[in-house]
């Protein structure tokens, strides 16, 4: 069987889209025939992912939002005649990015499987609760200004004929009701439980640096949407019952404007670190010396991020939106907060209270563990996606 992945995130990804496109490609069987379809960001080694697959890299991308414009009008320009050429079975794309909504203006006689992610309105809403919009990142400004014509292709491309897959039952639910979707399967997000977990020994991170320090970390990227700016302004709370902590940042976004909020607010160099965007085999290393890791966003749906640290075995904090109650239960596995009134005091009230009982929350992450590598590794989820591209490819 032949796919054609159109990606519009993949390596080096930015977000949760490309972690997940980039773990699928890797874990489809070596008999599939992968095309994978993405916007240039640079010469990157991707032959490892998988022995019988092809990348075609399109357009530059530099930014977080233009860019996938560009990427939509190249899909409708030059993947039918890719299609033709390659004998394609399946097309493989993703929401909220919609790379394929001027492509579904055409006829094809390929079936086509999209996984949302999200949507347009919802990471809108998010934002408005996280951020204004002087302080938000270029995206977030660009989905602000542009919204009322966003809303308008986004309401068109889930009117399309095609296979709608999604990662959480909560998306699910709410694709039923707001845009009448019927037959939406629900497989969720996984991890390569085998990768990740839990490491005594470091390739990568010198160990030295983080001995016998208490380490946050947080995994995403940088913008208002993910609650970056309610994690900052919690850390002097946090500082003042544990002078020596440090915080963590991984991931791309507005970098500048979070240390400015830092510096507002006073907090000591020692105290914290941004990464930028860390390799893959790093990531685990990360989780391995964390402490606790936080994810106080204002909206996800299934976050890879926090299926990674529970794997992990690293306490967990999350707010309760989307699917993550989904995988994260409030005491038994982590501590679930609720995003309609998280502050800086309740966040900062949950991190002390995972450190300052810390031997009942390592017990707590030990359990996250055992739900990860039962229920969301790719080992099983791989196989659910096989399945429906077979069925959709034999349904024409």
């Amino acid at each position: 069987m032949k796919i054609c992945m159109l990606a519009p995130e993949f390596i080096p990804n930015w977000g949760g889209v490309g972690t997940y496109i980039v773990e699928l490609v890797k874990h489809l069987p070596e008999d599939f025939e992968l095309i994978v379809v993405t916007p240039d960001r640079g010469d990157v080694e991707t032959k490892y992912l998988h022995n019988n697959m092809k990348v075609i890299k399109t357009i530059k991308a530099g930014d977080t939002f233009i860019y996938n414009l560009k990427f939509q009008y190249y899909c409708l320009k030059e993947i039918p005649q890719l299609l033709k050429e390659e004998g394609v079975d399946v097309i493989h794309s993703h929401t909220a990015h919609m790379p394929d909504l001027l492509l579904s203006l055409k006829k094809l006689d390929i079936p086509t499987v999209t996984t949302v992610h999200s949507t347009i309105k919802l990471q809108r809403s998010g934002t408005k609760m996280a951020t204004s919009f002087r302080n938000a990142e270029f995206s977030e400004r660009m989905t602000y200004l542009l919204y009322p014509f966003l809303r308008l292709a986004e309401d068109f491309y889930f009117s399309r004929e095609r296979k709608y897959i999604t990662v959480s039952n909560w998306m699910k639910n709410y694709l039923e009701k707001e845009y009448s979707l019927n037959g939406v399967e629900v497989i969720h997000n996984s991890v390569d439980t085998d990768f990740f977990y839990k490491r005594k020994k470091f390739e990568f991170i010198n160990s030295r640096v983080y001995k016998d320090r208490e380490v946050i970390f947080y995994c995403g990227r940088l913008i208002g949407l993910k609650g970056v700016g309610i994690l900052i302004k919690s850390m002097k709370e946090i500082i003042k019952n544990h002078e020596d902590v440090l915080f963590l940042f991984a991931g791309r976004g507005n970098q500048s404007y979070f240390e400015n909020l830092i510096d507002k607010f006073e907090i000591p160099i020692w105290n914290y670190e941004f990464l930028g965007h860390v390799d893959y085999n790093r990531l685990v290393e990360y989780y391995s010396i964390s402490d606790v890791f936080v994810l106080p966003s204002f909206h996800e749906n299934f976050p890879t991020s926090l299926l990674e640290a529970m794997a992990c075995e690293v306490p967990s904090i999350a707010t309760n939106v989307g699917g993550v109650s989904e995988v994260l239960k409030d005491r038994n596995n982590g501590i679930l907060l609720n995003v309609n009134n998280i502050n800086m005091y309740g966040l900062s009230f949950a991190i002390n209270m995972v450190l300052n009982d810390y031997k009942k929350f390592v017990e707590m992450g030990k359990k996250g563990r055992d739900v990860v590598v039962e229920n969301f590794s790719w080992k099983e989820n791989i196989k659910k996606i096989v399945s429906l591209y077979e069925r959709v490819g034999d349904s024409l």
